[in-house]
């Protein structure tokens, strides 16, 4: 089933359930808002544009990765006797080399990609279903 079907399915139930139920008559606009609000496909496209802002922020973040923080110890024998060594070290991986700015064109890229097809969907599940041939 199409969208445009599942968008006029939608729009007929939505039509006949606020007759039945409402006081006011159901407009247009409100019986398309309701369509949208409801069909799985608007929800779906819109939990992907959300995901990709999601990406988008993640790539954008300065310093990705956590540091990491190592830490050891242990006995040494030596001439003089056994002792104990300390050793400790952090580290933090950064990129070099214009990754990060690859990384943020990207995510921008899908997620403009992904915008435009939702917005081409919300514009055809307005328009109804095509007509028959």
């Amino acid at each position: 089933m199409s969208l445009r079907e599942v968008v006029a399915l939608a729009l007929v139930a939505a039509s006949a359930a606020s007759v039945a139920l409402a006081s006011e008559p159901l407009t247009l606009a409100a019986a398309t808002e309701r369509a949208l609000a409801q069909s799985p496909d608007v929800r779906s496209a819109e939990a992907e544009v959300r995901a990709a802002r999601s990406r988008l922020e993640g790539a954008a973040t300065l310093l990705p990765f956590n540091p990491e923080l190592l830490a050891r110890a242990g006995p040494r024998d030596d001439a003089g006797g056994r002792t104990l060594d300390y050793e400790a070290a952090l580290s933090q991986r950064v990129e070099i080399g214009g990754q990060r700015g690859a990384r943020v064109a990207a995510a921008r890229e899908n997620g403009g990609r992904i915008r435009r097809r939702d917005r081409r969907d919300r514009a055809g599940a307005c328009r109804g279903p095509a007509p028959n041939s």
